[in-house]
This record gives C-alpha cells, structure tokens and sequence, in this order.
C-alpha cells in the first residue's frame, strides 16, 4: 500500500509469528539436555586434568629414581637404597629412619618432586588438578603399605590370599610397616578423578618401569577419597605373588586383579 509517496509493507500474523517463537523456543528447551548429555558422555570434561595427572606420574617415576641413585634412605644397611613416598619425595618431612616411619633421619637437601605433591591428608591422598594421588611401598608382612592413617592398605578381589597385619600401633606415618628388602626394588602409584564424571573418568598406574597404564573407568570404580584402588587393582590377573606388576615388554593391555581391563599408554 501507498501513502503519501511512501510504501507500507505489512507485518506478518501476529498469531503466526507467536506460534513460530514457541515453536523454536520448545525445540531448544527439548535439544538443550541432549547437546548437553551429549558433551559429557562424549567430550568428557577437564581433558587438561588427564594430561596433568600423566605427566605427574612420569615425573614421579624419574624422582623415584633419583631418590633411589642419591642413596637417600637404606634402613637394612645392605647398600642397596629404597624407593620414598610423596613426604620423603617432595622434602617436607625427613627421610624415615625405622620401617614404620616414626624415627626419621637427615632432611633432603633440595626436593626431587614439586611441592604441590606435598600436601597428603590423613590416608596418604595428595589431590592435586582434579585428581587423587596415591604411593605404596611393599609392606613387611604383605600387602602394600601408604603414607598415612594406620591399618593395611586393601587388597583387590582377585588378589592372592596373604597375611596383612591388622592393626599398626598407633600414630605411625605409614599404614603399616614398609618391607625394606621389597622397598629396594618396587613402588607404585595411583591416578584417579578426585569427582568421577566431572573432574575427569579415566584412572591411571605407574611404577618402576616408568610405564602409564590406563583405565577408561566411565563406571566410576575410582572416585574421590571413598573408592580408592588397592596397591594391586593395576596387576595382572593371572600373575602370582604378591607384589606382580605388569613386567617391561607385556602386552598393550591386561585385566587387573579389579577385574578392569588397563592400557598401556604410549
């Protein structure tokens, strides 16, 4: 229509225009949770955590390593040093002196691992970017023995049966006496999501191989401080003893003695 030498172009329906908003708004109050379901189930979130608690294991392992060569701690006295834990590792407590860790020797002189693994609380926990952080030892009456809360470290359900002592005196640093000739020889340590589904899902091993192994656990087996893996939950199934970790050169992957099948990252 023309009026006074302009042109009026009409709106549209009012009622049409209002259909079609509810129209679109319906259609993303519906797609909305699945784009949303979608992202958690498969871009699963805080990637950077993942690749942090990795590269923290590797440089657990070299610390490990340069503990061992510095001769630091050798309860036994047969000239063969110990592994350490995360106190001993990080220096903001001296080396142990006795097994259980209640006498303690000369300070570090300087901290093999980064102080951000020094803060453990009362179970020998460190949390650190949206993990859990666990080392064990080889405990003297079987097991594995942790920075921390008395008692024994748990077994996983497939482990071979053992004695574990079952009940520490009380106050000491570790959850049971360390084995100081298996000291000598093996550690390990755990990875695992401080919040399972939202810090991160997956779980991660290392020892003295220096080799990563991952768990894709989208089951949750491992979450925060109240499921926590068994010093043996990475072990191969089917090997014997007690402390078998996978051996350099085993295959890409293995059940564990948790029943999860791990992967050995490259």
């Amino acid at each position: 229509m023309e009026e006074g030498g302009r042109i009026r172009v009409r709106s549209g329906n009012p009622v049409r225009r209002f259909w079609l908003r509810r129209s679109l708004f319906t259609v993303l109050y519906l797609a909305l949770p699945a784009l949303l379901l979608h992202g958690l189930l498969f871009h699963p979130p805080c990637r950077s955590n993942r690749a942090a608690a990795i590269a923290a294991l590797r440089t657990l392992a070299s610390a490990q390593e340069a503990f061992r060569r510095a001769r630091i701690v050798d309860l036994d006295g047969d000239g063969i040093p110990e592994y350490g834990t995360f106190g001993e590792l990080t220096a903001v407590v001296t080396p142990r002196a006795d097994p259980a860790g209640r006498a303690r020797a000369r300070r570090l002189s300087s901290p093999l691992l980064s102080p951000a693994l020094a803060d453990l609380d009362s179970s020998g926990i460190v949390l650190k970017s949206g993990y859990c952080f666990r080392i064990f030892l080889p405990a003297r009456d079987g097991g594995g023995a942790h920075e921390g809360a008395s008692g024994p470290a748990p077994r996983a359900p497939g482990s071979p049966s053992g004695t574990l002592e079952e009940e520490a005196p009380e106050g000491p640093l570790f959850s049971a006496p360390i084995d100081t000739d298996g000291a000598e020889f093996l550690w390990c340590a755990y990875a695992w999501p401080a919040r399972h589904g939202v810090s991160e899902v997956d779980s991660f091993f290392v020892d003295r191989s220096r080799e990563v192994w991952l768990l894709e656990d989208g089951e949750g087996d491992y979450d925060g401080k109240d499921r926590t893996p068994a010093f043996d939950a990475a072990f191969p199934r089917d090997a014997a003893g007690d402390w078998a970790p996978p051996p350099i050169g085993a295959p890409a992957e293995h059940v564990g003695r948790d029943g999860n099948t791990w992967r050995r990252l490259p």
